[in-house]
C-alpha cells in the first residue's frame, strides 16, 4: 500500500502509523477515549452519535438543522444550542471544523450550509466506513486538511464538480478570521 493511501485510510496518529498488527483497533480506542470524551457536553451517547455523524459526512455539506434533525430522528432529545456547542467543541478540540462556501455577502456565507472536515483521516476506518474514494476526492480532502494546517487563520475549501463522466476539481478559496460558526 502506498504511504499516501495508508495515511488517508489510517490517518496520522504516530502510534497508529507505527502499529503493525491492529491499526483499526487502536483507531477505535482513540475515537472512543479521546473524541467522545472531548465532545461529551451532555452525555457520551450524544457525543458518539454526533461524532459518528460528522465522520460519516466529512467533506460534505452540513448544517445545524441537518445535524439537529439527524439526532432528533434517532430519538435523541437535544436542542439547537447543544448542536451548536458540539460543533464549537469539535473545532476547539481539533476533531473537526467547518468551512464556509465562498460568497461575497457575509450574510449569505453564514446562512449557507458548510463543509465539515475531520482532522484525522483514520476516523472513517475506525468506524468501519467503506474506504473507497476517487483520486479527485483524495486530492480534495488532503488539500483542505493540509492547507488548514499551514494557514490557521484562513480557510480553504475544495470542491469537486461532476461534469458528465469526468471529475473536474475546482478550488474555492475563502478567507475568514475565525473557523467558528
Amino acid at each position: 500500500m502506498s504511504l499516501l493511501r495508508e495515511y488517508l485510510q489510517y490517518g496520522g496518529y504516530p502510534a497508529v502509523v507505527l502499529e503493525k498488527e491492529d491499526k483499526i483497533g487502536l483507531l477505535k480506542s482513540y475515537f472512543e477515549s479521546v473524541v467522545i470524551r472531548d465532545l461529551s457536553l451532555v452525555n457520551s451517547a450524544i457525543a458518539e452519535l454526533f461524532a459518528s455523524f460528522i465522520v460519516s459526512n466529512y467533506s460534505n455539506l452540513v448544517s445545524i438543522n441537518k445535524t439537529y434533525n439527524y439526532l432528533r430522528g434517532l430519538g435523541v432529545k437535544v436542542g439547537n444550542e447543544t448542536v451548536i456547542e458540539l460543533f464549537v467543541k469539535a473545532n476547539e478540540t481539533y476533531f473537526a471544523f467547518l468551512v464556509e462556501e465562498f460568497e461575497k455577502s457575509e450574510s449569505k456565507r453564514k446562512a449557507n450550509p458548510k463543509k465539515v472536515y475531520i482532522t484525522d483521516t483514520g476516523y472513517p476506518t475506525a468506524l468501519s466506513l467503506e474506504f473507497s474514494m476517487s483520486r479527485s476526492m483524495f486530492t480534495c480532502k488532503l488539500t483542505c486538511i493540509t492547507l488548514t494546517d499551514f494557514y490557521k487563520d484562513k480557510i480553504f475549501d475544495t470542491a469537486v464538480k461532476a461534469k458528465k463522466d469526468k471529475m473536474h476539481e475546482k478550488f474555492l478559496i475563502s478567507y475568514t478570521t475565525s473557523r467558528l460558526i
